[in-house]
């Protein structure tokens, strides 16, 4: 009897028509203008008051907060620092006082010898070719080249005074 249900079940189903509603009634879309039109997602007056009272109560405390920090030892702390300073009980025998000595030295060592990962020199092959450029008084198509690192140095020469209308372009 279960099984005959379930089939009748699955049949129906099977067998329903499709409806699909993609229209809002216009009950609905009114409702939804006049409550758009009362801001009811606003908060009330009781609850703005609140909210107001709330942030000159937060501003004030804010305002009149004093700082906590301690920044001070207590005196029992600076006894047993005195203590500590005239008896550590920290020291190394001399051996490990010599093991730890060798193996700092051997890490500066390595520190001293060793590389940088990073290259941030300029490149051997761009230094060869400027010089070359700088050595070529005419370009590749016949112009005089303009070394302009040859020109600052000339113009930063001291003894060089401006002329008068140093501010115009040489021709």
């Amino acid at each position: 009897m279960i099984d005959e249900q379930m089939r009748v079940h699955d049949e129906l189903l099977e067998s329903a028509p499709i409806l699909v509603e993609n229209k809002i009634d216009p009950v609905y879309m009114r409702q939804m203008e006049i409550l758009h039109n009362q801001e009811r997602w606003r908060p009330g007056y009781n609850e703005q008051k609140r909210r107001i009272d709330d942030d000159i109560l937060l501003s004030n405390l804010i305002r009149d907060a004093a700082p906590q920090l301690d920044c001070r030892l207590d005196a029992h702390i600076l006894r047993f620092r005195e203590h500590r300073a005239k008896n550590p009980r920290h020291k190394l025998s001399w051996l490990q006082a010599f093991t730890l000595k060798k193996e700092n030295s051997i890490k500066d060592k390595l520190i001293k010898d060793s590389k940088k990962w990073v290259d941030d020199e300029p490149p051997k092959v761009a230094l060869h070719y400027r010089k070359i450029l700088r050595r070529t008084p005419f370009t590749k198509g016949g112009f005089p080249r303009i070394d302009s690192f040859k020109e600052k140095e000339k113009a930063k020469s001291p003894n060089d005074k401006p002329a008068s209308g140093a501010c115009l372009p040489g021709r």
